[in-house]
């Protein structure tokens, strides 16, 4: 946090895909991360950190900038590929070391994704 902040101060550009500074702006209901984006903006440069996030898909440059005038009422579905792919063996719909159909306990899927 104290590199971002200073970072920021000094008029510099941050992009980070470290989840240990995005995990710790969102405690206290954001209110760190809420604290840095003004700083950003007051400094006239970007905090990014979308590499953070769903294994860097460009979700909040998608809806701040393509999709602007779209109102975003949900997102459904798996965050991030380790997810997808236990949900997917959880579900039965495996890849080729299994049969079609079998379904994988919790602790199957996990070892399969590690």
């Amino acid at each position: 946090m104290s590199f971002i902040t200073k970072a920021l101060n000094a008029g510099m550009h941050v992009v980070s895909a470290n989840k240990t500074s995005l995990a710790h702006c969102t405690a206290n209901n954001g209110e760190a991360y809420w604290k840095l984006q003004r700083l950003a903006r007051d400094k006239k440069v970007m905090h990014r950190h979308e590499l953070a996030v769903m294994d860097g898909v460009p979700i909040f440059s998608l809806w701040g900038y393509i999709l602007c005038h779209a109102r975003l009422k949900s997102i459904h579905g798996c965050l991030n590929w380790t997810t997808t792919m236990i949900v997917t063996r959880m579900e039965g719909n495996l890849d080729s070391e299994a049969a079609d159909g079998d379904r994988e306990s919790f602790e199957e899927a996990l070892e399969a994704a590690k």
